[in-house]
C-alpha cells in the first residue's frame, strides 16, 4: 500500500493580532510565529476503496467530516 509520512510542526504565536470574523465562522488573523520541535505526525495512505478514514490516538477527537484532516482530504479530493 502507498504511504506518505508528515510532521505538521507545532508553533508558538510570537504576536498575534484577532482582525475579525469571517462569515465562515474562522477568524482572520494577523500573525508572527515560530516552529518548535514538537510535531503530530500525520500517515496518509491510498485506499483501494473510495472514502476518507481518519485515525486518532485521542478519544476526544472527531474522525468524521468534523475533523479538520477530514474536511481538507475531502476538499482534495473533490
Amino acid at each position: 500500500m502507498d504511504k506518505m509520512e508528515l510532521k505538521a510542526l507545532g508553533k508558538i504565536n510570537l504576536g498575534l493580532d484577532v482582525l475579525g470574523r469571517r462569515e465562515n465562522g474562522y477568524h482572520e488573523v494577523r500573525m508572527i510565529m515560530q516552529t518548535v520541535g514538537l510535531y503530530d505526525k500525520i500517515d496518509l495512505y491510498l485506499k483501494e476503496t473510495p472514502g476518507i478514514t481518519v485515525e486518532t490516538n485521542l478519544y476526544y477527537l472527531p474522525v468524521n467530516e468534523n475533523n479538520l484532516a477530514y474536511q481538507a482530504a475531502d476538499l482534495l479530493m473533490k
